[in-house]
């Protein structure tokens, strides 16, 4: 994974493969395993890109939903499954058969899809970072839990997900896109965080080439801002427009021509944007969290600031004052 599609990752929430160790060198025992969960979200691409068609079958199993609660795809079940961490009830071949002879999707089914791919894709890089730690002489305390765990999810990952495909993930795109377009606001929201290829894998992501990123971009950024707009102020609002800011702003880092390492949206990139998205999150973060928005101003405006005009800053501070109003907060 490169290093431009791991800043990517953690700077949208959803935390790349690279922090595991990190994490649990810096944290309670265990809690490495919860923050791992983020790494690596999907969604389907906008109709203009080619994916694999869902066949008119493919619906979820009434069986599997049957076992719990219906649940809704709302932010809280959208999360909870694409961050899965744990195995699911039974290998994903069996989920996605049942899926296929379904008559009708639930939400519920979908959600278990959701979940089931969400593991697979969230597992799979297990044994790379359990190698990668002992290379490196990682062996020792809390190190050690860490490769054990990682060793046990790769065993699980294996039994569960054996059968999985890049199409498969596409699966993911496509229901999160299919509730996004029928106006589900959350879908909207978790669209950018799944990523353009149904996984942020670096080469599945550059497979997709130029003209599917950018329709991938575009779309991304017209759910975002109607997710912000769907509600007043709300903390729907706040995570769309803190979404629009990375989604715009030129990466800081991670950009290194010499080992190949290149943004896959520098052409779509926008500082002015980023700067007008970040303008109003700040404002409304103003509001609520007043010391959080003295670290906000220093670690994200002014870094983007010097990246444009001052020209282009007074149009993004005019740009923010007009998503203010449309949000009901007092610019």
């Amino acid at each position: 994974m490169s290093r431009i599609i791991q800043t990517t990752l953690i700077a949208g929430s959803v935390a790349a493969v690279a922090i595991y160790a990190f994490v649990a060198k810096n944290s309670d025992p265990g809690e490495w395993v919860q923050i791992a969960a983020r790494q690596d979200i999907a969604e389907r691409l906008p109709p203009s890109i080619p994916v694999p068609a869902l066949e008119p079958s493919i619906e979820t199993s009434p069986r599997a939903a049957a076992t719990i609660e219906e649940r809704r795809l709302d932010r809280q079940s959208i999360g909870a499954a694409l961050t899965a961490i744990e195995p699911p009830a039974k290998p994903f071949p069996d989920i996605l058969a049942a899926f296929r002879n379904a008559a009708l999707p639930s939400d519920e089914a979908k959600l278990q899809l959701l979940s089931a791919l969400s593991y697979c894709s969230n597992a799979r890089h297990s044994a790379e970072i359990a190698r990668n730690q002992r290379a490196a002489g990682n062996t020792a305390g809390q190190d050690e839990l860490m490769i054990e765990s990682l060793d046990k999810q790769h065993i699980a990952q294996a039994r569960y997900c054996f059968s999985v495909s890049q199409a498969d993930y596409l699966i993911r795109l496509q229901i999160l896109q299919t509730a996004a377009e029928a106006g589900n606001k959350d879908a909207m929201l978790f669209f950018y965080e799944v990523g353009p290829a149904g996984t942020w894998d670096e080469a599945e992501v550059n497979a997709r080439g130029e003209d599917r990123l950018a329709a991938w971009h575009a779309t991304a950024a017209a759910f975002l801002r109607t997710a912000a707009q769907a509600d007043k102020a709300s903390a729907r609002t706040t995570d769309a427009l803190n979404t629009l800011v990375l989604l715009f702003r030129t990466p800081e880092c991670c950009v290194d021509p010499q080992d190949g390492t290149a943004d896959p949206f520098a052409r779509q990139r926008d500082d002015a944007k980023a700067y007008a998205y970040a303008l109003a999150w700040a404002e409304l973060l103003r509001l609520r969290h007043p010391k959080r928005y003295e670290f906000y101003i220093e670690q994200t405006l002014r870094p983007i600031a010097k990246n444009i005009s001052s020209a282009d800053q007074e149009t993004a501070a005019r740009r923010a004052r007009e998503l203010l109003q449309q949000f009901g907060a007092n610019p």
